[in-house]
């Protein structure tokens, strides 16, 4: 990466990590059945879409070892790398992940920092369960998500 120059706005690089889509979004086999695999891969390109369109995101480097997705997402304009499996997305820093109830939590006591800037709420949102993509369709997701999820009923 190039130096910017002191006056030059500071730009981010995103990483969007996305498994397999066989095996994506799991917990929302019971709402969207056979959809399952197209809803994850749906929600990974608005993902993708909506950082790319954000003037301060440089780069958005996609994770995957799915074909589709990488094709999908290469696309759009993300950078695509394979997954190399045990080596996590942080290599040379201690990173466990948490999940479920108080994980934000677990994550600041592990030395983790939220960032806090201006319009991130809605992007603080796991669509885990089927009551959370209820959630996130109530404050508005990408095309791409709402198309499959217009087919779930």
């Amino acid at each position: 990466m190039t130096a910017q120059p002191p006056d030059s706005p500071l730009t981010w690089s995103l990483v969007v990590p996305v498994k397999v889509l066989a095996r994506a979004k799991s917990r929302l086999a019971v709402l969207a059945g056979p959809h399952r695999p197209a809803l994850a891969l749906a929600m990974a390109a608005d993902t993708v879409a909506a950082a790319l369109a954000c003037p301060v995101v440089d780069r958005v480097i996609a994770v995957t070892d799915d074909a589709e997705a990488a094709r999908v997402l290469a696309g759009l304009g993300a950078l695509v790398t394979g997954d190399e499996p045990g080596r996590g997305l942080n290599p040379g820093a201690r990173f466990r992940p948490r999940f479920g109830r108080r994980s934000a939590e677990q994550h600041r006591a592990d030395g983790a920092v939220e960032l806090s800037m201006p319009g991130l709420a809605s992007l603080r949102r796991d669509v885990d369960q089927p009551r959370d993509l209820s959630a996130a369709s109530d404050l508005g997701v990408g095309p791409h998500t709402a198309a499959v999820a217009a087919r779930l009923g």
